[in-house]
């Protein structure tokens, strides 16, 4: 799998979506279970829904798109339950041109089973790909170029401008809310440019 995992605001993600929109016309497809055969796809990033904001406090749990050529037709998997009725999935691997995009956010709950969160953090965000079919490779080419020419790299993450700042500020940057342990911490080695 190829992958690139990045904390980024609202500002930070327009600035790459407008990009890789300028280069090439994708759809947005939600990532996700339904209960009747999905029809939402998105032409554009500014249609996206609480784009910038995460609403669960946990990456793995945030809303994700496939990102895939416009005009997209999107493979809808239907899914019988065992209790009899059926479900519909939308994933990447009915879709092998498309690539995964989970934007993240801002999370501002108030706090969480447990007690851990008290404040707001910024939940990290990813795109990916499973597929090797050349339309997916060149959308995950086209934004991980986008995220690394505006994005500044730390450690093993990408940090939009907004991002950073609220990084150097003591904002916790971290994949789930919940625990401590999926935080991005800064080093004393750490070396930020202005």
């Amino acid at each position: 799998m190829r992958g690139l995992e990045f904390y980024a605001t609202r500002s930070d993600l327009t600035a790459v979506l407008h990009a890789v929109e300028e280069k090439l016309a994708v759809s947005y497809a939600p990532i996700e279970v339904f209960s009747v055969p999905p029809k939402a796809v998105f032409a554009s990033f500014l249609e996206l829904p609480n784009l910038g904001v995460a609403l669960q406090g946990n990456a793995i749990l945030e809303q994700g798109f496939l990102v895939m050529a416009a005009p997209a037709s999107v493979y809808v998997r239907e899914v019988p339950l065992r209790k009899g009725g059926r479900q519909f999935s939308v994933t990447q691997i009915g879709n092998p041109s498309s690539i995964i995009f989970r934007p993240g956010g801002l999370f501002t709950g108030e706090s969480l089973p447990g007690g851990v969160f008290r404040g707001h953090c910024l939940i990290k965000g990813e795109i990916g790909t499973v597929s090797h079919d050349a339309a997916s490779l060149l959308l995950y080419r086209t934004f991980s170029d986008a995220v690394r020419k505006r994005f500044i790299h730390v450690r093993d993450s990408w940090l939009g401008t907004e991002a950073l700042a609220m990084f150097r500020q003591g904002t916790r940057l971290t994949d789930n809310a919940n625990t401590r342990s999926g935080d991005l911490r800064p080093k004393d080695d750490d070396i930020f440019p202005s």
